[in-house]
C-alpha cells in the first residue's frame, strides 16, 4: 500500500475508534495525548505532542493544554470539551483547526515509543489494545508498522 494511502486509512481508522475509546478513559489532556502518541507510533504515523493553550471564540480558554498534531496540520484533541463543554466550535477528534480555535504551542514533546507508558496510563497492554480495535486484516492501518 502506498504511504499516502496508508496514512489516509490510518487517520480515518484513528478518528473512528481509538479516539473514542481513549475519550472514555479517565485521562486528562496530557495522558490522553501521550496514550494517543503511543498508538500513532505503533502505527508508524508521524506526529508531534504540543503543550500550550487553547482559546475557542465564544467558549473559553484553557491556559494549559496538550494535543497532538499530524504532518498535514490536523490536530488530534479529545479533551478540549472536558473544560470548554460541547458547544459548537469546541474541537474534538481529528480536525483542521478553524479560525475560531486558537491553539498556541509553547513547547513540543518528542514522541518516544514505550509500551510501558501506554500501560501505565490506560492499564492496558498496547498490543492488546490495538488488536482489540483492529480487524483480523493484517493490512489494517493501525496494526504494527
Amino acid at each position: 500500500m502506498p504511504p499516502a494511502e496508508f496514512a489516509a486509512r490510518a487517520l480515518k481508522a484513528l478518528d473512528a475508534i481509538p479516539l473514542e475509546v481513549l475519550h472514555g478513559m479517565p485521562l486528562e489532556c496530557d495522558g490522553a495525548s501521550q496514550a494517543l502518541s503511543q498508538i500513532l507510533l505503533h502505527a508508524g504515523i508521524d506526529h508531534a505532542i504540543h503543550i500550550g493553550s487553547l482559546t475557542v471564540d465564544g467558549s473559553g480558554h484553557i491556559p494549559l493544554h496538550w494535543w497532538v498534531t499530524l504532518p498535514a496540520g490536523q490536530c488530534c484533541d479529545i479533551r478540549a470539551r472536558m473544560w470548554l463543554g460541547d458547544a459548537p466550535g469546541v474541537p474534538h477528534g481529528v480536525f483542521l483547526p478553524t479560525a475560531a480555535q486558537h491553539y498556541q504551542s509553547k513547547a513540543m514533546r518528542a514522541p518516544v515509543k514505550t509500551a510501558v507508558l501506554f500501560s501505565i496510563l490506560t492499564s492496558q497492554d498496547l498490543d492488546a489494545f490495538v488488536a482489540s480495535i483492529t480487524s483480523a486484516d493484517p493490512a489494517h492501518p493501525l496494526t504494527a508498522a
